[in-house]
């Protein structure tokens, strides 16, 4: 699937989630999400005739925490789903640098080529970065008010990534073995 289609799936169920939130409520907004998600991943499974696990993953949690925020309505799961998702990818690749390996290779399907070595130490600022971020989610959804945690979770998670994602350009460019 091409670049513009896959960001806009994406990209979709957070609009959707921003937009019930402003004109509905956080109850709506999570059900909204949760259905477009699924949406997304089915459009996307269409195109790609495979799920990424990376997003079946995050597309099963959001439908559990999303179930659980709706059934019990209780909005702490919702906003406690970043913390988790964030912390388990964290997770997942800072015990991968502990082991010697660089797990992000696997997630760029070879459209990078770089040494072990390289591909730990990325995997390692990436397993910070989501750590910052479930660090930061937990301030934000505890002690500000939902509609800054909306924003938070809308324009700032999505901000923070791509400027971390430009910080690492120049690393991916240095190191890449297939220039």
């Amino acid at each position: 699937m091409k670049g513009p289609l896959k960001l806009i799936l994406e990209i979709v169920p957070l609009i959707i989630f921003f937009i019930l939130y402003k004109y509905v409520d956080i109850m709506a907004a999570t059900a909204g999400v949760v259905l477009a998600t699924i949406i997304a991943q089915m459009i996307t499974y269409y195109f790609e005739k495979k799920f990424s696990p990376v997003q079946l993953m995050a597309t099963a949690m959001l439908a559990v925490f999303g179930g659980i925020t709706i059934y019990s309505g209780n909005t702490m799961f919702i906003k406690l789903k970043p913390t988790i998702i964030n912390l388990l990818f964290s997770l997942i690749l800072l015990i991968g640098t502990l082991r010697k390996k660089g797990l992000l290779k696997y997630l760029f399907n070879n459209a990078v080529e770089m040494t072990e070595r390289n591909w730990i130490v990325l995997s390692r600022r990436w397993g910070l970065f989501f750590l910052a971020l479930a660090a930061l989610n937990e301030i934000i959804w505890r002690n500000l008010p939902e509609n800054i945690w909306v924003n938070f979770k809308v324009f700032g998670v999505l901000g923070l990534t791509f400027a971390f994602l430009l910080t690492q350009l120049s690393f991916l460019n240095k190191h890449n073995l297939k220039k």
